[in-house]
């Protein structure tokens, strides 16, 4: 099957990721991350990107960026080549050191903007690497809070947006991180597993304040024909953006999955 054709527009944002082949680590040990960061320094040089925040995990990566007039592919495959030639290398290892291609989410509203942000830089919390964001070196937080360590390629706009005193009065930008996704519970460690639950919390979030429903009745069982209609909604847009399947949606739900399906079929029917 060919290769999904990547939809790019100059000057948006986008989510992204790379991982680990068969979710190996990439990441070894201190020097491996320095020689990451080193690289995004050098190819920023050659081609600036705005990179707004990042998270440098054991497997895999994270970065939100707002691209140039050039493809993605111009920036980040030379970076990703060139460290899987330094990798194998150093650890005498042949073959694919990453999986696939990078994935890069277009990112079309604000909302969403600042959701991906917060999820990129709370992910070393989430998978237990940290307690503490300032202390984790490998993420954009870090470099932050002790900017005299920031590199250029390193754009804290967004950062400051936030946090307009910087690192001399962190409390807004700590309160809008401890911020919980609607639904809280145990993230899983399977990155697509992750992603998911973050797509769908992001989606109840954005149906909810939309519809002016709250949050606890959302997820309520009892039969409401607002709350159903916005459950719908969601399960829509949920499969059509993010191309999960509706049995994962109707479970995060807490419905029955064919129950579910006869009821969107039955409203559908019903505005024919």
């Amino acid at each position: 099957m060919p290769r999904q054709k990547r939809f790019f527009i100059p000057g948006s944002y986008y989510h992204i990721i790379a991982r680990g082949n068969k979710k190996e680590h990439i990441f070894l040990d201190d020097n491996d991350f320095n020689f990451f960061l080193f690289l995004l320094q050098k190819n920023w040089e050659k081609k600036p990107l705005n990179i707004l925040a990042f998270s440098l995990m054991s497997n895999h990566l994270h970065l939100l960026v707002k691209a140039s007039a050039e493809p993605l592919s111009s920036y980040f495959q030379p970076v990703l080549t060139t460290y899987a030639i330094y990798f194998n290398r150093k650890y005498q290892k042949t073959g694919h050191v990453f999986e696939d291609r990078f994935k890069s989410f277009l990112i079309d509203s604000d909302d969403y903007l600042y959701e991906v942000f917060r999820y990129i830089l709370l992910n070393p919390v989430r998978a237990y690497l940290t307690k503490d964001l300032s202390t984790y070196k490998w993420t954009s937080f870090y470099y932050f809070y002790h900017q005299d360590k920031a590199q250029p390629f390193m754009d804290f706009s967004i950062f400051f947006e936030i946090c307009p005193d910087g690192s001399q009065n962190l409390e807004s930008l700590t309160i809008f991180l401890a911020e919980s996704l609607i639904k809280e519970q145990v993230w899983p460690s399977n990155l697509d597993d992750h992603l998911q639950l973050f797509h769908l919390q992001y989606l109840a979030r954005k149906i909810c304040k939309i519809k002016n429903i709250d949050p606890n009745s959302f997820f309520n069982s009892k039969y409401k024909n607002s709350v159903v209609d916005a459950q719908i909604e969601f399960a829509l847009q949920a499969k059509e953006q993010f191309n999960i399947e509706m049995k994962q949606i109707a479970n995060f739900l807490g419905k029955d999955y064919r129950g579910f399906l006869k009821t969107i079929r039955t409203r559908k029917n019903k505005q024919k």
